[in-house]
């Protein structure tokens, strides 16, 4: 499991999906299939824009602040007390337009 706090570079993670992660450190586990790890993104962040992400199962929820995540031509406000969901290999884009704290998890 990976624990961030700042959301990773959008190329190098773009790079990383086409790839499946295959180009990170082998995992101690071999048994291990490559692929998304299960990441726990815990960010205050400033405006920004991730476009055209294809992820894996994804639960976006905010703390503080809002922020939007659009999926399939739907497009939903995600505000502290709600949470958005999205089906692995769903393409999705993200849009804080100002301060939000996001509590994202990845599986």
């Amino acid at each position: 499991m990976i624990i961030r706090h700042d959301f990773p570079e959008i190329h190098w993670l773009k790079y990383q999906i086409e790839r499946r992660f295959n180009s990170l450190p082998a995992s101690r586990d071999k048994t291990a299939l490559k692929g998304w790890p299960t990441v726990l993104l815990h960010v205050n962040t400033p405006q920004t824009y991730r476009q055209g992400i294809r992820g894996p199962f994804s639960l976006f929820y905010n703390l503080a602040g809002t922020s939007r995540v659009s999926v399939d031509g739907y497009s939903a406000a995600v505000r502290p007390g709600f949470f958005f969901l999205t089906n692995e290999a769903q393409t999705y884009d993200l849009e804080i337009p100002d301060f939000a704290e996001t509590f994202n998890i990845h599986l």
